[in-house]
């Protein structure tokens, strides 16, 4: 009899046990094809035989080796036609018996033992190993047997690995700052690590064996876990789900299945993060897009189409407004109308141009220009332009803003920025801003203009890699190599090349948009030198460390002083003789500060370098200390030196440099707002707001002179104060002016007072209103018209001369807003007098 194979099965994995039928042999083809199945079938056993990662061999019942792979060739030493030549007893001398006796029990009792036997290498070595046996069917006529061999050293190996493996994820759990859970199929939970106490204030181990419901947790928050895991159970698939704690608290949680070696799940892992500021901040995402979608949506801009001929064919109502010119009176007119004598060649070439090809320089961009009112008057407008094709017909489209009081409120920052410009070129710190990206030098100030020794024409426009900077293209420490820059030791490069050392600081920021950094440094050049002196000579030391202007000081390692220069008793008051031999926590100095020191000291003395803090000592004086090792023969660290600088002076300017660019900023923004077509109630309300912030006020308002009647309103209070009056019916309206705020709109000046109780202008405060203990305030004024107010109080500090210039350029702009105001006010009152007087004469020509 021989095999054949089914057909149906033709297709399938040569990896798999084939199927076989019994047929007659009736002619040579049936020959033929059954050498080509024992072919297919040996070449089936094969390939996963010879790419297994364990060596394989197989053998027949008189133990012949008939085949073996790769990994039994590597192991043995042998060759694979040494190996084909030889019987099991060649490789396994004294465990012939053994094999035989476990053959015997393959065939008798069908079951596959674990035989434990040593393999003799070629070389002589002999190697413990354990051999599976098992039965191959339809390898052949004969029996024939496959040995599986497993290295017990190295099955050692991988158990120690799996070990080791298995501590280094224990470490990396317990140190996690993400909640890390076990749980079994009763949902008790079997591990968690420490990281859950932050959250809730429980110790881990109070959590093992415990179910939810033992937890404290909601009913509906023990549902929903449970349901998850026992999800995770029978799914047999990850789940994510995101979940609010009862304090408010909310928690992302990863649950992953762990599986046992039947494919079952044997325990669900939960992997949680707290995500409550992220919530928080989708929220407040949330609330900012609704309070700001109604002024975008009624902001309404200029609409205007023309033909190809240039003719106007559309002209909304916000057009007319802007130009002046009604629908009736502009349809059909040269768009030229509305375009100033000087822009009229160069638009009609550029129109021309669009005309014959199709292309323009403005489609799809915004310009800015000046547009020709009816009344003649030139306005300056932002134009952007698309182009429609509607059938054969390309329709030209204009969308255009008046920005006249963008205008304005530009050329006020451009002053603010040439005010910062003035601050920036006279610090006496060198300070280059560079692109972040391309790190092009964008600006330097005077004094790294001549650090560097180049002007700053010449400076600026180069990129800033081996030029300035020593180092390389690719390898900036702050852009590419991640490295936070902060007053730390770096080095500045000449125009000719020289090293000079500096102390760095760079700050991310953002100029127009654009991501740069902003490096500012101090020349080191004579600490370097000082410090070079001071390690060869120890009177040249002394000599001049007791001329310095800087504080000296040299520790040892107990933190005790060695030396203390005379410039010590300016900085706190006490003699240098009394600090010798002692520690700061010895002489009672604060504790953070003796903290700070003493930490600061040891890593100069661990690390055997250069160690920078800065710190406050209790009379507000800022210190800026550079503590440096000072060596023994050994190369040893056995002092470390201290110089010291009163940096209170750098500080205050960085101070108030910060605040400058912080009100600047603001300005910009409200600048912004003020330009939108909101109403003044609105306009209002986002000048208190950004006042209160920039001064720190709890309190204020913003009002507005009625101009028909003179009273003051002030829309403000029903959004600021209203809360905070007893009385819930306050008047938002005055008609009396009392009061500091009243004197301020009396005498059109500004007013500034830290006690107001005191103050002879103030009349007191009725008994239900808020306790006033600062106030500041300054009239809007229009040339000399009184126009509104802005007032504020409470702020958690002393007003000064600055909070109330602040307040003063924040009532300019509203000035500006409420000007505005008005103007749009008559304008309206004169289209509907227009419109009046219109309907009247149509209704005399009717009746005529």
């Amino acid at each position: 009899m021989q095999y054949k194979k089914k057909k149906e099965n033709q297709d399938v994995d040569r990896s798999k046990k084939s199927e076989y039928i019994f047929v007659e042999p009736d002619n040579f083809n049936e020959k033929i094809h059954l050498k080509e199945i024992f072919k297919e079938s040996e070449e089936g056993y094969k390939f996963p035989i010879n790419n297994s990662k364990v060596p394989i061999n197989i053998f027949s019942e008189d133990m012949k080796i008939l085949d073996v792979n790769k990994r039994l060739i590597q192991l043995s030493g042998y060759s694979k036609k040494e190996l084909l030549s030889m019987k099991l007893k060649d490789i396994y001398p004294e465990s012939a018996e053994i094999l035989s006796k476990g053959i015997k029990k393959i065939i008798e009792a069908k079951i596959f033992p674990i035989l434990e036997v040593n393999l003799h290498t070629k070389k002589g070595k002999i190697i413990p190993v354990e051999i599976v046996v098992t039965e191959l069917k339809n390898y052949g006529p004969k029996s024939v047997f496959q040995g599986t061999v497993r290295d017990n050293d190295a099955l050692m190996q991988i158990e120690k690995a799996l070990t080791d493996i298995e501590k280094s994820f224990r470490t990396l759990a317990e140190t996690s700052f993400d909640i890390i859970m076990l749980f079994d199929r009763e949902c008790r939970n079997l591990y968690v690590n420490p990281t859950i106490e932050k959250l809730s204030g429980i110790p881990p181990e109070d959590f093992i064996g415990k179910k939810f419901v033992q937890l404290g947790l909601s009913d509906d928050l023990v549902k929903l876990y449970k349901e998850t895991v026992y999800k995770v159970f029978e799914t047999k698939t990850n789940d994510l789900i995101e979940l609010k704690l009862p304090k408010g608290t909310w928690i992302d949680a990863f649950l992953v299945p762990e599986f046992d070696e039947k494919g079952e799940v044997k325990f669900v892992i939960i992997t949680a993060r707290d995500i409550t500021e992220r919530k928080h901040a989708e929220e407040s995402l949330r609330e900012s897009e609704n309070k700001y979608r109604g002024l975008v949506n009624s902001s309404v801009d200029a609409v205007i189409s023309v033909d190809m001929q240039m003719r106007i064919t559309m002209w909304n109502p916000a057009a007319e407004r802007l130009f002046g010119y009604n629908e009736k009176e502009i349809l059909g007119k040269s768009l030229m109308t509305i375009v100033p004598k000087s822009y009229k060649k160069e638009k009609e070439e550029g129109f021309d141009e669009y005309r014959k090809t199709g292309a323009s320089f403005v489609i799809g961009k915004t310009v800015e220009l000046e547009g020709l009112r009816k009344d003649g008057i030139k306005i300056p407008i932002e134009l952007s332009i698309s182009s429609t094709r509607v059938g054969e017909t390309e329709i030209p489209t204009a969308i255009i803003r008046n920005i006249t009081e963008r205008k304005m409120a530009e050329k006020a920052i451009k002053e603010s920025e040439e005010y910062q410009r003035t601050i920036f070129s006279s610090v006496h710190t060198g300070i280059i801003v560079v692109d972040e990206k391309t790190h092009e030098i964008l600006d330097v100030n005077q004094v790294a203009a001549d650090l560097i020794g180049v002007s700053k024409k010449k400076i600026m426009g180069n990129i800033c890699h081996r030029y300035i900077c020593p180092a390389d293209e690719g390898k900036c420490p702050i852009s590419d190599l991640d490295q936070v820059v902060d007053n730390s030791e770096r080095v500045l490069l000449d125009v000719k090349g020289n090293e000079i050392p500096i102390l760095k600081t760079v700050i991310p920021i953002k100029l127009a948009g654009r991501e740069c950094l902003l490096e500012s440094f101090i020349d080191m050049t004579e600490r370097k030198k000082m410090e070079n002196a001071l390690k060869h000579s120890e009177e040249s030391f002394r000599a001049l460390s007791d001329d310095s202007i800087d504080l000296i000081i040299r520790h040892d390692r107990e933190h005790r002083h060695l030396y203390v220069n005379p410039i010590v008793e300016k900085f706190t008051g006490i003699m240098p003789e009394d600090f010798i031999g002692k520690t700061l926590y010895e002489m009672k100095f604060p504790k953070d500060l003796v903290e700070l020191w003493e930490k600061a000291i040891d890593k100069v003395f661990k690390t055997k370098k250069n160690n920078h803090i800065e710190f406050e000592l209790p009379k507000g004086i800022w210190i800026d200390a550079l503590l440096v090792p000072e060596f023994d023969e050994k190369g040893d660290v056995n002092i470390v030196l201290t110089s010291a600088r009163d940096t209170t002076e750098r500080k205050k300017m960085e101070t108030t440099l910060s605040r400058e660019v912080s009100i600047n900023n603001a300005l910009a923004k409200l600048s912004r707002n003020l330009l939108s077509q909101a109403s003044i109630d609105d306009i209002s309300y986002l000048v208190l707001e950004h006042a209160k912030d920039l001064t720190q006020s709890q309190y204020g308002f913003v009002g507005y002179i009625n101009p028909k009647t003179g009273y003051l309103m002030v829309p403000t209070l029903k959004r600021d104060f209203r809360k905070e009056f007893k009385k819930k019916d306050k008047e938002t309206i005055f008609k009396e002016f009392k009061g500091l705020w009243g004197w301020v709109l009396n005498n059109k000046e500004s007013i500034l007072t830290n006690d107001p109780a005191w103050d002879p202008r103030s009349t007191g405060t009725p008994d239900d209103h808020i306790a006033i203990n600062n106030f500041v305030s300054a009239p809007a004024m229009i040339e000399d018209k009184l126009v509104g107010q802005i007032a504020l109080a409470n702020a958690d500090h002393d007003y000064t001369k600055k909070d109330l210039e602040l307040v003063e350029r924040l009532t300019d702009l509203y000035a500006i807003a409420i000007n505005r105001q008005l103007l749009e006010e008559k304008i309206r009152g004169s289209e509907e007098k227009h419109r009046k007087i219109v309907e009247k004469f149509l209704e005399t020509v009717s009746e005529d």
